[in-house]
């Protein structure tokens, strides 16, 4: 009730209630638009992908060995 998708009458113990569409319409306008938007960027993203794909492979250059980090030490001062 609280979106005004639902009318509702009462008349004594009887309630009548009723559905406007024209909201539930629109959104589906708004939906549908971007509903085409993103199927045309997954598209895209999917041709990049395969595009990638299709490179040739190339030797993956090994980092050099990153020397440990040194634990800190805890001094406690002397009582």
């Amino acid at each position: 009730m609280r979106a005004g998708l639902v009318q509702q009458e009462r008349s004594g113990r009887i309630s009548r209630c009723s559905l406007d569409i024209g909201p539930l319409f629109d959104a589906a306008l708004w939906l549908n638009r971007y509903s085409k938007y993103w199927q045309e960027q997954f598209g895209v993203m999917a041709a990049m992908l395969s595009e990638i794909d299709a490179r040739p492979q190339t030797k993956k250059i090994k980092k050099a060995a990153t020397p440990k980090k040194r634990r800190a030490t805890r001094i406690t001062p002397p009582k």
